[in-house]
């Protein structure tokens, strides 16, 4: 992608923390399945330093208690990974606009489970939780 420059690369979620302090990138990319120390976790991490980089999610985990935790530790966004090869470069250029950018395979799934009668209250709690962290009114 033009514009962009790798500056680090991980293989655990305990080295992303060292690369995120040495490098203090201005995008990270986490997948919540990092060993050693989840991407959610790393999140946490960087949600309580000084490094304050956007964070992208890029998953082949599709869950709505996993996506929920993602957003309410500082992600900006989600992408599934089945999405990526279609969504990726929109999903990089909405974070980087301060635009939140969930993929169409979460997307789909958090409104089944709506649908089927999951996780109104859960709904309600992180879109209201984001609106305030980000200064939107919410409805709630």
């Amino acid at each position: 992608m033009p514009g962009f420059e790798i500056v680090g690369e991980a293989s655990d979620g305990i080295e992303a923390v060292q690369k995120i302090r040495e490098l203090n990138p201005d995008l990270v990319l986490l997948d919540v399945g990092l060993p050693n120390l989840s991407g959610i976790e790393v999140a946490r991490y960087i949600e309580n330093s000084s490094a304050h980089p956007i964070i992208l999610f890029v998953s082949q985990i599709c869950d709505w208690d996993i996506i929920e935790h993602a957003f309410l530790h500082g992600a900006s966004g989600y992408v599934v990974k089945s999405d990526a090869a279609a969504e990726f470069i929109s999903a990089v250029e909405s974070v980087r606009r301060g635009i939140h950018f969930i993929s169409t395979t979460a997307v789909r799934h958090i409104l089944d489970e709506y649908r089927r009668g999951g996780p109104s209250r859960m709904l309600n709690r992180i879109s209201g939780d984001i609106a305030r962290r980000f200064g939107a009114e919410s409805d709630d």
